[in-house]
């Protein structure tokens, strides 16, 4: 059972015989329209809640909607929910795959949701399909204007930022002094991830040397790499809008050169 906020239950009913108790009960409008909408949200759910949406699934979806005849502004605003449910679950541990890619299109097909309307999501979408190739091994050679090493080739070209860890207070409790440090930009300019280094070019020229890479650590929330070097106590801080992609890169050319 599903209740509503208006206090409306919503079993599991045949739409045709609860349009047609609908038409023969004594309900307002505005009760009528609460309940309908939430049997097409009941309905919603049951449809998120299965392993693999499919076509037919959809189309039996919309021809409830139909039947019941629901609104069509509450109708879209559903569907879109129900996308992005099932989007956020395939996203969720930032991988994507095949299946889930397949899903996520004919969701956004059959629900006929502008790509206007998630072109943040279809973008994040191939990002991480562009993942999934480098993590298979099919590293794509990027053109670039910018002057490489002999031999050199460039994966990756976009913005980024390295930043540095700088103290900004320090206090003193029960006899303990504490420092409070934080990330302040440090230099911000071109990003390059070679088969060679990690190169960031402004005013001058930033290098990383892929084999002395012992480590890194990927923040996806503040897409912030954070790099370990060997011989070097304090790790390198790279930011950019593409982290995932340049942690994937680093990650399939470190092992090549370990």
């Amino acid at each position: 059972m599903f209740e509503s906020a208006e206090g409306i239950s919503v079993g599991e009913l045949e739409a045709g015989k609860l349009v047609e108790a609908l038409g023969e009960c004594s309900l307002k409008k505005d009760k009528k329209d609460a309940f309908t909408k939430a049997a097409y949200l009941k309905a919603i759910e049951a449809l998120a809640a299965r392993t693999r949406p499919s076509a037919s699934s959809i189309a039996l979806l919309h021809r409830f909607a139909d039947i019941l005849s629901v609104d069509d502004t509450f109708r879209l605003q559903a569907d879109r929910d129900l996308f992005d449910q099932i989007y956020f679950e395939a996203i969720c541990d930032h991988e994507l795959s095949h299946e889930e890619e397949e899903d996520l299109e004919m969701l956004r097909s059959k629900l006929q949701i502008p790509d206007s309307e998630i072109q943040g999501e279809l973008a994040f979408i191939e990002e991480l399909k562009s993942i999934r190739g480098i993590q298979s091994g099919n590293l794509t050679e990027t053109q670039t204007e910018q002057k490489l090493q002999r031999g050199e080739v460039c994966y990756f070209e976009g913005v980024g930022r390295i930043l540095k860890s700088k103290q900004i207070e320090t206090f003193r409790r029960e006899g303990q002094q504490y420092k409070i440090r934080q990330l302040v930009l440090k230099k911000e300019g071109t990003l390059l991830v070679t088969s060679k280094r990690l190169v960031l070019l402004n005013s001058g020229t930033s290098n990383v040397r892929l084999d002395v890479i012992s480590d890194f650590e990927l923040d996806y929330d503040r897409k912030l790499l954070c790099i370990q070097k060997e011989g070097v106590q304090t790790p390198t801080y790279v930011t950019t809008p593409k982290a995932l992609v340049v942690g994937a890169l680093l990650e399939a050319l470190t092992s090549r050169t370990s």
